[in-house]
């Protein structure tokens, strides 16, 4: 087996650039490498599915190479099964290089003893056979489905649109104080002080830019938001009179709503999570938000904003947004993280 690397500039559309900003603090999103080896394990599980290949270069020397992919969320969604692979496959890859190791990288294409080729995310495109797996069809649609969902309002199953106006939730510059701004430049994804490792849940705000099914749940006095990521339980208090002094959970808040006609309006405080977004943007416990869920019409959408007030971090009140798409034939899993 041989290896063979190449380096190709990607060139990225407007359309798809959401897809690897959250990836671009640890991998390449600009370039893509190539190589050809033996799977000799496989790790099938959220967060990120992981392959180890043997890959042997024109001198005869062999190197294990560390394959991540996406969530096995999300590949399931994509009917992306762990029956497709086996150990001891040997298989062609094409992706991002990580930026910190050689021999690690993040999978957008592989080509299968069979001569069938996965495609491993949304923008993935055949390079080696017309003959393809994986279905992202789903991701590619501009829009809910048809049906009048207007009396439904936010209520239902919901899982991100990336191809309608912002479907990423970040920005891609921010006006950061001092401190801020030296903390991302020295943050390293693959320290213990990221919070994302060893299966540890994302806080506020930034488990919002999941792409994972969620939904929100009617309760009465309170209303529950229930997320596939990390099985995120979130609590918005709508009897202001009846709001606890500490928050549930740390590391989302304590959240208060009310309703401004068919938008739910949520405020934010006490929350204890140190990183705003991958890059590793700080958060203090000064933070603040506001979001607005906004349903569309026919109720088959909702634009989420969410106005972000930290003076330790921020210069100014950002504003992140995001499209959310109805999906009510799919269920909110168990994200079952294995470190």
């Amino acid at each position: 087996m041989r290896m063979h690397l190449f380096l190709i500039l990607l060139l990225i559309s407007p359309t798809m650039s959401y897809s690897h900003h959250s990836f671009s603090s640890t991998f390449h999103t600009n370039l893509f490498i190539e190589i050809e080896g033996e799977i000799t394990r496989i790790l099938w599980r959220n967060p990120h599915v992981m392959f180890m290949v043997d890959v042997t270069d024109e001198n005869g020397e062999t190197s294990e190479w560390e394959v991540e992919a996406n969530s096995l969320s999300l590949l399931r969604r994509a009917e992306i099964s762990r029956e497709m692979i086996n150990i001891g496959d040997n298989v062609k890859i094409s992706g991002w290089p990580s930026r910190y190791h050689d021999t690690e990288m993040f999978v957008q294409n592989m080509l299968l003893p069979s001569g069938q080729e996965i495609l491993w995310w949304l923008a993935s495109k055949p390079i080696w056979s017309n003959d393809t797996l994986g279905n992202w069809d789903e991701w590619r649609t501009d829009g809910g489905n048809t049906n009048d969902n207007r009396e439904n309002g936010i209520f239902g199953i919901w899982t991100s649109n990336f191809l309608s106006r912002n479907g990423g939730l970040w920005n891609e510059s921010y006006p950061l104080t001092e401190f801020a701004s030296n903390a991302r430049n020295q943050y390293d994804p693959g320290s213990s002080n990221n919070p994302l490792l060893n299966c540890q849940p994302k806080g506020m705000p930034f488990i919002m830019e999941q792409p994972y099914p969620s939904q929100f749940i009617d309760m009465g006095d309170i209303i529950i938001w229930h997320a596939e990521e990390y099985d995120t339980m979130r609590v918005i208090y709508m009897d202001l009179n009846n709001i606890p002094d500490e928050p549930d959970n740390p590391i989302l808040g304590i959240s208060t709503g009310q309703w401004d006609g068919n938008n739910l309006v949520v405020s934010t405080n006490n929350i204890n999570y140190s990183v705003f977004d991958p890059t590793g943007i700080p958060l203090t416990k000064s933070v603040s938000l506001v979001e607005r869920f906004i349903p569309t019409d026919n109720g088959n959408r909702i634009i989420y904003e969410v106005d972000v007030t930290d003076p330790g971090v921020f210069t100014e009140t950002i504003t992140l947004d995001s499209t959310w798409t109805r999906a009510s034939d799919q269920t909110v899993g168990n994200y079952e993280c294995t470190i």
